[in-house]
């Protein structure tokens, strides 16, 4: 004999809906609250549970929030770096002029690599010369990629609006 399938309405997806908003926010004993709710049976709810996929739906909603929070915290990471970057030039600037003005090279020097250091860093230059064999094979996505040209470009440009002031 065929198995019927059923035809979702509207009070499964609201039962859905409640029983994904209990499940994201780490509630125990998800489908008695679900029944308790609408006034069923717990048998009813995970029969629902399986006719209309809802364990493939929160997989996928799950899914869906984990690659915005990785997207949201990538262009975050970006926006520090910049902040960073232009506080560095700012800095490092200052540091040039003061150092001319003075005349006092040798005082600033530590101050001035040490803060040279971490710009290299942040743009993803090399600080010392160090001899590597192992040659590193992880791949970068193309929104990886994306957001680092983006921060290069950013970057490029405070360094061309610095040096033309």
């Amino acid at each position: 004999m065929k198995e019927k399938k059923r035809v979702e309405k509207q009070k499964h997806r609201d039962a859905f809906e409640l029983y994904s908003k209990l499940k994201m926010e780490g509630e125990k004993d998800v489908p008695e609250k679900v029944a308790k709710e609408f006034g069923i049976t717990v048998r009813t709810v995970n029969q629902w549970s399986s006719d209309f996929s809802w364990k493939e739906k929160m997989e996928e909603i799950e899914r869906k929030t984990s690659e915005e929070a990785h997207k949201k915290m990538i262009k975050e990471i970006a926006k520090r770096k910049e902040k960073s970057l232009v506080f560095l030039m700012e800095y490092m600037q200052k540091m040039e002029v003061q150092m001319m003005l003075e005349n006092k090279d040798n005082y600033y020097a530590k101050d001035y690599t040490e803060i040279l250091k971490n710009f290299l860093l942040l743009t993803g230059e090399a600080t010392e010369r160090t001899e590597n064999t192992n040659i590193n094979t992880n791949k970068i996505s193309e929104e990886d990629r994306e957001a680092i040209n983006n921060l290069s470009n950013a970057i490029r440009m405070q360094i061309e609006k610095a040096g033309g002031e």
